[in-house]
């Protein structure tokens, strides 16, 4: 600090450095830049993470996997800025809608997210025992949820917010598949996700990560619940990368 002619300190200090608003280039540097305490106002902006669960009949010997997976991975969102919310897709149903996906959980904060998770085994157990079916339509999952088509519990929030961050952590052991009347590939799935800035993950078998890999993470589907759910705690530092 300077003295100044009328015997008084300067209101500022020479080379300080004064809190900037965390936006643009500095959005993602790895600096706390507002001095809040948090490195990044992208790890801090509203996030809407939607889990969608693959449960046709061959992925129920990995239910307990991936349902682990979610249990373990929710607690790294435990954010006033999150949402978690779980959509399903069965394959084939019977009668209307029957190539579309579900809501299991409405888009929720960490607490009441987790309310639902205690009883989430048992209920896709029942699920695949009732619905089934071979065609998954894992293509189609970032289209339903951003054009609305899941099907949703009554009076729940739209699982698309073009205000908030959305990240679908797909999981599913087949290859990608579409089945709506414009049926996607994954360019069409990719373009999409571009123009969105939806991000997705998903979480696969190797002999079929090469379907959803031009525009999103990839995953291995394993049965080390802990080892996903590590990987699944990045999603704030891939949503720095995508701005």
């Amino acid at each position: 600090m300077l003295c100044t002619e009328y015997g008084a300190f300067d209101v500022t200090c020479i080379g300080e450095v004064t809190p900037i608003e965390e936006v643009g280039l500095v959005a993602c540097n790895g600096i706390d830049d507002n001095c809040d305490g948090v490195a990044d106002t992208a790890s801090q902006e509203k996030l809407n993470l939607i889990f969608a669960f693959d449960v046709s009949g061959s992925m129920i010997e990995e239910f307990p996997y991936v349902t682990a997976a979610i249990v373990e991975t929710a607690p790294h969102y435990n954010s006033e800025n999150v949402q978690l919310g779980l959509i399903v897709f069965p394959g084939e149903r019977e009668g209307a809608d029957r190539h579309l996906p579900y809501e299991i959980i409405p888009l929720a904060p960490y607490d009441t997210f987790v309310i639902h998770l205690e009883i989430l085994d048992g209920l896709l157990q029942v699920l695949n025992s009732g619905y089934g079916g071979t065609q998954e339509c894992s293509w189609d999952i970032p289209q339903t949820i951003v054009d609305g088509l899941v099907v949703q519990q009554p009076d729940t929030a739209p699982l698309y917010d073009s205000s908030a961050r959305t990240v679908i952590v797909l999981f599913t052991d087949e290859p990608g598949q579409s089945y709506l009347p414009d049926e996607n590939t994954e360019e069409s799935m990719c373009v999409l996700l571009d123009e969105t800035g939806v991000l997705l993950y998903t979480v696969t078998t190797s002999l079929y990560s090469r379907d959803y890999d031009n525009c999103g993470v990839v995953l291995e589907l394993t049965s080390n619940a802990i080892q996903t759910a590590q990987q699944l705690a990045g999603i704030t530092a891939t949503v720095c990368q995508a701005l």
